[in-house]
């Protein structure tokens, strides 16, 4: 299993509060997707947070090998104040895959995820 470490600069006492800032956020939105989507049901989908050049895009891995309209409607009402506040830059749901295929999205080595 793959650890993140994270690292924040020690430059001064300014940079040092937003990075912790930055990082509460990320973790408090990941805590409340993982929310919403236990509490409408999709318990078996699984979320990635992806860092793409200083910005993150979220994967939604579905527990269907075909397209959920009920899912795709939800999240893209849930994820709107986040896109805007641009916590997040983009997300795509994908249909269920293995880490081999998801591969083909992006690296979920290099992702945290919430299950």
């Amino acid at each position: 299993m793959p650890v993140l470490h994270l690292h924040a600069s020690r430059s001064s006492e300014e940079h040092e509060s937003s990075d912790s800032a930055v990082l509460e956020r990320i973790l408090l939105f990941f805590r409340d997707l993982r929310d919403f989507l236990d509490q409408n049901g999709f318990k078996e989908v699984l979320s990635y947070l992806v860092p793409r050049q200083r910005k993150l895009t979220l994967y939604i891995v579905s527990a269907s090998e075909t397209y959920d309209p009920t899912l795709s409607t939800k999240v893209a009402e849930f994820l709107s104040p986040y896109l805007l506040d641009e916590l997040i830059d983009s997300y795509s749901i994908v249909p269920k895959s293995n880490e081999e295929e998801l591969s083909a999205f992006f690296d979920p080595n290099m992702a945290l995820r919430s299950e």
